[in-house]
């Protein structure tokens, strides 16, 4: 008796409601006549791209100090809902909103539409890039953990329209929707059969449809992926974001390759992009030439790095600081800004957990006048509460900087 899969949660996969689409007016000659290019977003200015990063960030509340410690240490998370824009969001912003618009433009339009929307002058132009195989490109994104790579492509992918309900475009009936992206998290142990259901389930999210169970109910692999090669072409999926890439490592040789030649037999098939997304040691576990090729795209690959001491840091660091539920803030010294920094690696998910461990203990408790955070207690903190994370940090600190003072 075949054992049926139990349906993923996908709670936590970014859904967009349906929009009917907006055609932008300024777009590339070689967009003028494709819908669903100019349905999406242009290119964003830098203050743009870090008003979409930073959406949702909520202002400090000052007076929250001034309450008693037990309220006091209910507000000490709200730090980790906030974003810092920095340069590595413009790289990742240009990186996943050229993909969709690049995806969209290759799209190949129906002969009806073609014949009557395109001008005689274009239609040969049209007709060879319908016909060429334009090389579908894809991406990549690898990064340790606890930089925000996820959560920052979260920011971004929620500012571009997902379902776009085409009725008109230059006075001509469409009557079709276009999915501009799609994202999902790569299933256990490299499996294609997963692979496809976890696409087969986000379509269904978004649809409202039933492909799921067209694909649990094919009676092989090669009809599983036909079903997903038909729904992905029917829908105009723009680009699948591919998350976890690491969790293929877990497979065996046999599972890892026929993966990846699923995944290359949708890139030949249908028109849309993958871009992979994952840690460091994810870069090794794609195989294929064929398909480690695609995972440059047309950006190239990202490599989303913890944040080096400078202007990056600093800015991070500035905003995040701000974020002190003590009775009086400790003041952010350069001395402190670097400590915190080889404490944490750069990592801003170490320094969000540093900083609302050490107000923890600090708030309501005598010993610390004024509720001060000190270098030795931060230092403590880590090596106590984070102790493999510091361990490892410190080793690499040391490493990199032989002369360096002991921690204190």
């Amino acid at each position: 008796m075949k054992k049926v899969p139990i349906k993923p949660d996908f709670s936590r996969i970014p859904i967009l409601p349906p929009q009917p689409a907006q055609y932008r007016d300024t777009v590339p000659a070689k967009a003028q006549n494709n819908p669903l290019y100019r349905a999406l977003p242009g290119p964003r200015t830098a203050a743009e791209v870090k008003a979409v990063v930073e959406e949702g960030n909520q202002a400090f509340d000052e007076s929250i100090r001034s309450r008693p410690a037990n309220e006091r240490r209910e507000q000490i998370d709200e730090v980790n809902e906030v974003f810092v824009a920095l340069p590595q969001h413009l790289n990742l912003e240009e990186l996943v909103m050229s993909t969709i618009r690049q995806a969209a433009l290759a799209f190949p339009l129906t002969e009806r539409f073609l014949e009557e929307t395109v001008t005689p002058s274009n239609r040969a132009a049209e007709a060879r890039r319908k016909c060429s195989r334009r090389s579908v490109g894809a991406g990549a994104v690898f990064g340790g953990v606890g930089r925000g790579k996820t959560e920052s492509l979260f920011q971004i992918l929620m500012a571009c329209p997902q379902t776009i309900l085409h009725r008109e475009f230059n006075g001509r009936y469409l009557g079709f929707p276009q999915i501009s992206w799609m994202y999902i998290s790569m299933p256990p142990k490299a499996s294609a059969f997963g692979f496809l259901l976890m696409i087969a389930g986000v379509l269904d999210l978004i649809l409202k449809t039933t492909y799921w169970v067209e694909v649990l109910c094919a009676r092989n692999h090669a009809e599983a992926t036909a079903i997903i090669v038909s729904r992905l072409n029917l829908n105009a999926v723009g680009v699948v974001f591919c998350d976890e890439l690491q969790n293929i490592k877990v497979g065996s040789k046999t599972e890892r390759e026929l993966l990846e030649n699923t995944i290359q037999e949708l890139v030949n098939l249908t028109h849309t992009r993958f871009v992979f997304i994952g840690t460091d040691e994810s870069r090794d576990a794609v195989n294929s030439e064929a398909l480690l090729r695609r995972m440059v795209g047309e950006r190239g690959q990202l490599t989303w790095g913890s944040l080096k001491q400078g202007p990056d840091w600093d800015d991070f660091i500035k905003v995040v600081w701000k974020w002190q539920a003590t009775e009086v803030p400790t003041p952010l010294t350069p001395g402190l800004s670097a400590l915190l920094h080889r404490l944490t690696g750069g990592v801003p998910d170490y320094a969000k957990k540093l900083l609302t461990t050490t107000q923890g203990i600090v708030i309501g408790d005598p010993n610390y006048p004024q509720e001060q955070m000190t270098d030795k207690l931060f230092v403590r903190v880590m090596r106590n509460r984070f102790p493999k994370i510091h361990a490892a940090l410190e080793r690499r600190f040391r490493k990199e900087n032989p002369k360096a003072s002991p921690l204190p």
